[in-house]
């Protein structure tokens, strides 16, 4: 009669192989997830930024539209008055009174402009630092665990976010602004990642045949929405 303890020795000895494989498997997935979290983190953080950005200079922007709206109903009272007038003097103070509207729009249309602009560079810049700060995220996780480095990460943005705004009149210096209709999806901002999956992994760790070619791919997004009357950033599940 054989004794049991043999068959345990050789069972385990069977099995030793499938369950070294099973660990080395987990740990590898594990090690892989953390390096994925810490990027989705930074770009996340990054895209949120970028839409507070432009949730702010919104916000700036809308709050210069009493005085647009002001401006341009004077001026069309002075030119109304301007049409009607019978007499040289009155003539003449209502062509200055026009002059000094048209300059004040001038002015505050130079207002606006900048805050468009400022607001959309900021969020550029806001994207921009994100391409950078996820390969490092990846790069400093797999640091930690001694990890084959990440020079494979191909980290780009699908698509910058804008301000997406519709103005009235068009045409007209020190219009009224206000959010185009489809701004919650025109004005999201995406970023799409791959890193190969072996270079997330432990030196240590062996790699089975083809598992170095293997990528794993990450995306976040960014939009804003309209809540009590105020534009905030949130995370969404926008695609490509």
């Amino acid at each position: 009669m054989r004794h049991p303890r043999g068959f345990a020795l050789l069972a385990t000895l069977v099995l030793m192989p499938l369950l070294l494989a099973t660990v080395g498997a987990v740990a590898g997935a594990l090690i892989a997830l953390q390096a994925h979290q810490e990027a989705l983190h930074e770009c996340r953080t990054s895209l949120l930024r970028a839409q507070g950005e432009l949730a702010a200079g919104l916000s700036d922007l809308l709050s210069l539209n009493p005085e647009a709206d002001r401006l341009r109903a004077q001026k069309k009272l002075a030119k109304l008055a301007l049409r009607t007038s019978t007499t040289p003097a009155a003539v003449a103070y209502w062509t200055q009174r026009i002059v000094m509207l048209q300059a004040k729009q001038v002015l505050l249309d130079i207002e606006q402009r900048s805050i468009v602009v400022l607001a959309d560079g900021r969020a550029r810049l806001a994207v921009e630092s994100a391409r950078s700060a996820v390969p490092l995220a990846y790069r400093n996780s797999t640091d930690r665990q001694g990890g084959r480095g990440t020079s494979a990460v191909s980290a780009d943005s699908a698509s910058l976010p804008r301000m997406q705004l519709t103005k009235e009149p068009p045409t007209e210096l020190a219009a009224h602004y206000r959010p185009s209709r489809d701004a919650v999806r025109s004005q999201v901002a995406r970023m799409v990642w791959s890193v190969r999956l072996s270079q997330l992994l432990p030196a240590w760790m062996p790699l089975s045949k083809g598992a170095e070619a293997a990528r794993t791919h990450g995306q976040c997004a960014s939009t804003v929405d309209e809540k009590e009357g105020r534009w905030k950033p949130r995370l969404t599940a926008d695609r490509l």
